[in-house]
């Protein structure tokens, strides 16, 4: 990966993260609101890479994709995301309220999620023009930091 490539994959990383800190810093978002948008980022972050797994497969053919690769990785990421996302609630609704953080706000959730969606769409549109020329090992190791 080129010097260019590099830092557009840093500057998509920021862009996605800084969203919910702007919205707490700037917009004044609950806590609760920024925990619940980094979950849904997670979440669509997660299925975006199955995409890619799959597109990736069908374009290259590369060894590495047989033995259940793609569902391997969805299903554990899935079960953890999942599993994640029911500790979360508990948290978002009986332990933040309670310590002054605030429920997530689905006015201000939907405003993040608008710009969330358009930074990891983005990154998506930008992989899926380059993955014909990826190595499976970059797939994997792009699963591995998932």
């Amino acid at each position: 990966m080129g010097g260019l490539e590099r830092l557009l994959q840093v500057l998509f990383v920021l862009g996605i993260n800084m969203v919910p800190l702007a919205g707490v810093l700037a917009g004044g978002w609950s806590q609760g609101t920024a925990l619940a948008l980094y979950w849904c980022e997670n979440l669509l972050g997660s299925l975006l890479i199955a995409a890619r797994i799959s597109l990736h497969r069908r374009l290259t053919r590369k060894r590495g994709h047989e033995g259940g690769f793609l569902a391997g990785f969805l299903s554990a990421s899935l079960i953890f995301t999942l599993a994640h996302g029911l500790f979360l609630g508990a948290i978002l609704f009986f332990v933040l309220p309670q310590m002054g953080g605030g429920r997530p706000d689905a006015s201000e959730l939907l405003r993040g999620l608008v710009f969330v969606v358009a930074f990891q769409v983005a990154a998506f549109a930008h992989d899926a023009f380059h993955l014909r020329d990826w190595p499976f090992a970059a797939v994997k190791d792009m699963t591995d930091r998932a």
